[in-house]
């Protein structure tokens, strides 16, 4: 089991509580990969513009700090520069101590890694790896090419440095080429299926979230489909999908499970995972899942959001469904009173009939905006879809109420 010492910036304008929440979550990222926390510093800084983010008195106290706890990681709360990480990783072999340097990145990775299953997503968590490793070589050609050439060679010589940077470059390249086609063969493939459906009529619904809000949970009571389900972040990785039948429409949809989000999530992972995150831009509805009883789960909301925007998929109606009632220590319906959602419980069973009637209610309202309606409408739907619309304008997104099909 590895054993890290986390450290973390507190930068101006950000406050303590800020830090705190972001190391709690890395430990239980690092949970999830199979490893502790053995030591949380907080550390305020104006800026992190140093060569290797962390100044020369503080990595020597990180040093110190690990050795104590017999710590054999250092990972950086933040995303790190090639030269930063390249930088920690020198002064800490200079030292004689046999600590590895992840940044949040890393761990996250690690992570995909660990929990990828089927091909698809080893494949975009290769192309992810690659994508992140790729411009750390290319930052470190100039030192190398220094250690091999040195000084007196001119520019006649190389040196093995370089050398040995150009064939890495190269392999990367070839490799990431090789990831993106087999990906590209099988997104060939999903959007094939894509279009069976859509001219067959069957829609889509797909389940977004942060992760470890309860996604899985949603999709197993639905469709009755047995999933993993475990209390850790990215503990699935691959894109499911069900049926899920909607008696009030005498009708069957498709549900979708994919990948949760996370905050900072960086844009060369999202890209990696675009193909799988195609199932949420072409949906007709988003569930929106939040585990109710979360501290943070408004700024989740808003993270989920962000990511939401970034990929094209802000404009999806989305219905939020409040996950894990029956543990939450203060009443969910008070607290997320404004958000207009439904409640559910995947302990005693409790609001998967409000969410299936809500689903049914965004699909029939979706119907009647394209001007396509198959299904007649009863006049107190349209009234309580009017009344959804006009209380979720404000928000900047289309949610649905719970309560539309009696």
């Amino acid at each position: 089991m590895r054993r890290a010492v986390v450290y973390d910036v507190i930068l101006p304008g950000t406050g303590r509580s800020c830090a705190e929440q972001r190391l709690s979550e890395t430990a239980s990222l690092l949970d999830t990969f199979g490893g502790i926390v053995v030591c949380k510093v907080i550390q305020r800084r104006h800026h992190t513009g140093s060569c290797s983010f962390v100044g020369r008195g503080k990595l020597n106290e990180l040093i110190d700090i690990s050795g104590i706890n017999d710590a054999d990681l250092l990972i950086v709360n933040n995303a790190l520069k090639p030269a930063q990480l390249y930088a920690l990783q020198e002064t800490i072999e200079n030292s004689r101590k046999k600590i590895e340097v992840w940044d949040r990145v890393d761990l996250i990775l690690k992570i995909f890694q660990k929990h990828a299953r089927s091909a698809e997503a080893k494949l975009q968590v290769r192309l992810a790896c690659l994508n992140h490793l790729g411009p750390r070589i290319y930052d470190m050609s100039e030192e190398l090419g220094r250690e091999g050439g040195g000084s007196r060679g001119g520019a006649a010589n190389k040196g093995v440095g370089e050398t040995n940077t150009e064939i890495m470059k190269r392999y990367i390249a070839e490799q990431k080429r090789l990831a993106k086609k087999k990906i590209d063969s099988l997104q060939a493939s999903r959007e094939l299926n894509r279009k069976r459906r859509q001219k067959n009529g069957l829609q889509t619904v797909s389940i977004i979230g942060y992760t470890n809000a309860g996604k899985s949970s949603i999709f197993q009571n639905l469709t009755s489909k047995r999933t993993y389900i475990e209390n850790k972040l990215f503990a699935t990785l691959d894109t499911l999908t069900g049926l899920v039948y909607l008696p009030q429409l005498g009708c069957e949809v498709l549900l979708a499970d994919t990948i949760g989000f996370i905050r900072d999530l960086p844009p060369k992972l999202i890209d990696a995972f675009r193909s799988t995150l195609e199932e949420t831009r072409y949906a007709d509805i988003l569930l929106h899942a939040v585990d109710s009883g979360d501290p943070d789960a408004e700024l989740h909301i808003e993270s989920v959001n962000k990511i939401l925007d970034e990929i094209g998929c802000g404009e999806i109606p989305r219905i939020f469904v409040f996950t894990k009632i029956d543990i939450a220590e203060t009443s969910p319906m008070v607290r997320f009173c404004n958000y207009n959602g439904v409640f559910v419980s995947s302990v005693d069973k409790s609001g998967f009939s409000e969410l299936k009637n809500a689903i049914c209610a965004a699909l029939t309202q979706k119907t009647v905006i394209k001007e396509n309606c198959a299904l007649p409408i009863e006049p107190e739907v349209c009234v309580c879809l009017d009344k959804s619309i006009h209380s979720s304008e404000r928000s900047g997104y289309t949610s649905i109420a719970a309560s539309s099909y009696g």
